[in-house]
């Protein structure tokens, strides 16, 4: 009876191991569920298309206060700020300061609680996602690439592009020699989230996307910010290539990026603090002089090999 119950025991628990491991992944696979239903069930913006022909390109945020949903403290307080056409601005502060809100809310994945984000005389509340869409690009640190091949992973950008179009905004972006050199060059696929690729070569892939698209403003999400040195040559001269004629917005992380940008825009906790150039701020925003000084400090360390 002993060695029938150890032995009816481990059959039990086995099963009852299965049993848990089910639920676990029961709870886990329901919330995903929930989730994406929840944003299938968002309405569509009740809003039409415009003629984008005759449309201003300024941008320009009016008194806007934004808190995320279940958050007390506001993200954005009060903001007054624009992006005047063909301006090259940069956005820094510590992090939690409020750059990204401010870029989601410029591309519309947020409506702001108080005050207005405008697209020339434009609310963009007021826009269509299509409009919208056509009048901002994003790069950012994080890159998704489809499982599909290379040349449609560009074409996104313009689905209608020729072969032409892809390969002559793949040489821009300096990826087009990487792609023939490919056993299956602009056929070859990415692979789930662009697996196959390294970090570089799916940003170039990126930019050559955004270069097909040809949107008037441009948003930079620090796109060299975790790129070796040769990465970062090769993505630096792709980024000046996507840069002519643009309206440009950086949201900066490392400070010697942007210290020749016309204008820097220094967050706090939501609000604006300063503008000016990097000169002008070093002498008179101790927030940017102290987050540069302790930047410039960082890059100085170095890992030594302790003598046994």
């Amino acid at each position: 009876r002993f060695i029938l119950a150890l032995i009816l025991g481990g059959l039990f628990s086995s099963s009852f191991a299965k049993l848990a491991t089910f639920q676990h992944f029961k709870i886990v696979y329901g919330q995903s569920v929930a989730k994406v239903q929840s944003i299938i069930e968002v309405p569509a913006k009740d809003t039409a298309d415009r003629d984008t022909d005759t449309m201003q390109t300024d941008v320009s945020f009016e008194h806007v206060t934004f808190a995320y949903p279940n958050k007390q403290d506001s993200a954005l307080c009060d903001v007054c700020l624009q992006f005047p056409k063909g301006s090259h601005t940069a956005i820094v502060g510590e992090s939690g300061s409020g750059k990204s809100t401010l870029a989601s809310l410029m591309i519309g994945f947020w409506q702001p609680q108080a005050g207005s984000v405008r697209l020339g005389s434009e609310n963009l509340a007021e826009l269509s996602e299509r409009n919208i869409a056509d009048f901002f690009s994003m790069v950012q640190q994080e890159v998704f690439l489809f499982n599909m091949s290379i040349r449609d992973n560009i074409r996104i950008g313009k689905p209608s592009a020729t072969q032409e179009e892809v390969e002559t905004a793949a040489r821009r972006a300096r990826i087009h020699d990487f792609i023939v050199g490919l056993p299956n060059g602009y056929d070859t696929l990415a692979g789930e989230a662009g697996v196959k690729f390294s970090g570089g070569e799916k940003q170039r892939i990126s930019i050559a996307r955004m270069l097909l698209k040809d949107s008037p403003i441009v948003i930079l999400d620090e796109a060299t910010a975790a790129l070796d040195g040769e990465n970062e040559k090769l993505i630096q001269e792709a980024l000046d290539e996507l840069q002519r004629n643009k309206t440009i917005i950086t949201i900066a992380h490392r400070l010697n990026t942007i210290q020749d940008m016309e204008r820097i825009v220094v967050m706090d906790k939501g609000r604006i603090v300063a503008t000016g150039t990097h000169e002008e701020l070093m002498d008179s925003c101790p927030l940017y002089r102290n987050m540069t000084e302790m930047q410039e400090q960082v890059s100085k360390w170095q890992l030594k090999e302790e003598e046994v």
